[in-house]
């Protein structure tokens, strides 16, 4: 397996910002899907980006022309929410724990973001209930 470097260790801070500003407008948009204010700032950030396809001797390239590399990870989530949109948008869910991360999942059933964060802490809400509720003393 290849190591890869840490991405964020060679960010620098208007990258940062650039990063938190797309997930702020991600977020907007999947509350308020209809809403005119969160359409806009959601197609700015799919516009920062252009693909682009070229023929090369092993096939096609895929490439992304930008003006500024630090707003291509706001492109590439637009563009997959586009995607998963597209796929299917009923798959796509917030979290029943309250944390306000939205999920992808083709499970019904599954009603939490990440069963090692969230899907704990119900499970250990759960576990303290039915064990105080077993050591207290009964009424007559």
């Amino acid at each position: 397996m290849e190591d890869y470097p840490d991405l964020y260790r060679f960010a620098d801070g208007y990258t940062h910002t650039t990063v938190r500003a797309a997930r702020d407008v991600l977020a907007q948009l999947l509350a308020h899907p209809y809403a005119p204010k969160a359409l806009e700032p959601f197609n700015t950030l799919l516009s920062r980006a252009r693909p682009r396809r070229e023929p090369v001797l092993r096939g096609i390239e895929h490439r992304l022309d930008t003006d500024d590399p630090a707003h291509l990870v706001g492109y590439l989530a637009a563009d997959d929410y586009l995607m998963l949109l597209a796929e299917c948008p009923d798959w796509i869910r917030t979290c029943e724990n309250g944390c306000g991360l939205y999920f992808y999942s083709r499970n019904p059933r599954r009603r939490r973001c990440a069963h090692s964060a969230c899907g704990n802490r119900v499970r250990a809400t759960r576990h303290r209930l039915t064990c105080t509720n077993a050591t207290s003393p009964r009424r007559p």
